[in-house]
């Protein structure tokens, strides 16, 4: 993972599941941890269908990214994904990554 992100990196998220919002902010080496644990992971896919980048002084930047969450080829869930990068002398690498994730209705 240090080649992506920064050595104190953190996840966030907020996700509406059950007619509720959960929350949770953890350190990148905990969130790997987190899904290297899970005993039958989920396969998925995300595609991205719109980005936007916007930078500064060639040295931080922000990223908001909307993407369909694929399970077997079926649209589950809304995904807005935002990320902070930062240009380290061994290039950008992302320092915080967040998301709002919502389900898709049938």
């Amino acid at each position: 993972m240090s080649v992506l992100f920064t050595k104190n990196a953190n996840i966030g998220g907020a996700s509406f599941k059950n007619g509720k919002w959960s929350t949770y902010t953890i350190t990148i080496d905990a969130f790997m941890a987190m899904l290297k644990s899970e005993p039958n992971p989920t396969k998925y896919i995300e595609p991205v269908s719109k980005f936007m980048i916007h930078i500064t002084k060639g040295k931080l930047a922000f990223v908001k990214a909307d993407a369909t969450l694929l399970v077997e080829g079926k649209a589950q869930r809304h995904n807005f994904d935002y990320f902070t990068l930062i240009k380290e002398n061994s290039g950008w690498k992302i320092m915080n990554g967040s998301y709002v994730s919502i389900p898709i209705e049938d």
